[in-house]
């Protein structure tokens, strides 16, 4: 990358999301609701409970607490094109961005690959300060367009 831009690297620590924890509730709470309206036998709309609040509890220790073993707590993009992922406890280096990684403004998932596994990244808005957010997502454009370029 040859602007002095991309010649910093880029550290990525995700915060917690006020939105995220809105989807997570508005959904499950939603799946909750129709549990109400469906005409099933008492055991099985206990057990469909079970599973949807169960389900909320792993999403929100995964995505919100990021307490899990497999939950990316920082990332750093050097200069180079290297990505360093902090993994619950463990680095790995050399990790390779996916292609299928999504960019929107409201919504960043960052896909990896390291050690014959695959690691995912989802950032919103409010998980980044603004400025750090815009970086990276003038950087993976920018990346995006170079690996076009090379493969015509």
């Amino acid at each position: 990358m040859s602007s002095s831009v991309y010649a910093q690297p880029l550290e990525l620590s995700p915060g917690r999301s006020r939105l995220l924890q809105l989807y997570l509730l508005a959904s499950h709470g939603g799946a909750l609701a129709l549990l109400l309206v469906l005409d099933i036998s008492v055991i099985y709309r206990m057990l469909l409970v079970l599973l949807i609040v169960c389900s909320l509890a792993v999403l929100y220790r995964n995505q919100q607490l990021r307490l899990g073993r497999r939950v990316i707590h920082q990332v750093l993009w050097r200069p180079d094109g290297s990505w360093r992922l902090d993994i619950g406890g463990s680095v790995i280096e050399g990790a390779v961005l996916c292609p299928d990684t999504f960019v929107h403004p409201w919504l960043i998932v960052l896909r990896f690959a390291a050690r014959r596994r695959g690691y995912t990244l989802v950032l919103l808005p409010d998980m980044l300060d603004p400025q750090t957010l815009r970086r990276l997502r003038v950087r993976l454009r920018h990346q995006a367009r170079c690996g076009a370029d090379k493969e015509k």
